[in-house]
């Protein structure tokens, strides 16, 4: 069990440290579900160009996956994009392809 534990931490931590170095880095959570056994990934307060970005790139990356559990919420205040019921290869190839796409300018030069 403690493998298992450690597992996710490093997967944890590593979605983190990728989606830190982008521009939505104040913006996502990434948390797992014990229950179910699968990851949830979050990005909040996002722009208009964003949310659609990312409602792409969900739908490219991990097409089956994403149709019924990508959700976004838009409102003149608040965008976010919620996405659960993530496997664990789902979730990494996702988080690649978003930080990739939202590289920080640290990461353009």
């Amino acid at each position: 069990m403690r493998q298992h534990e450690t597992r996710l931490r490093n997967l944890h931590d590593a979605i983190v440290a990728r989606l830190e170095k982008s521009r939505l880095k104040n913006r996502f959570s990434v948390g797992f579900n014990q229950e179910t056994l699968r990851w949830l990934l979050e990005f909040e307060r996002l722009s208009d160009a964003e949310l659609n970005t990312i409602r792409d790139l969900s739908v490219r990356v991990c097409p089956d996956r994403t149709r019924g559990n990508a959700v976004a919420q838009a409102d003149d205040e608040h965008k976010a994009v919620h996405m659960a019921g993530l496997t664990s290869t789902e979730l990494r190839d996702f988080a690649r392809a978003v930080a990739v796409h939202f590289r920080g300018q640290e990461a353009k030069r």
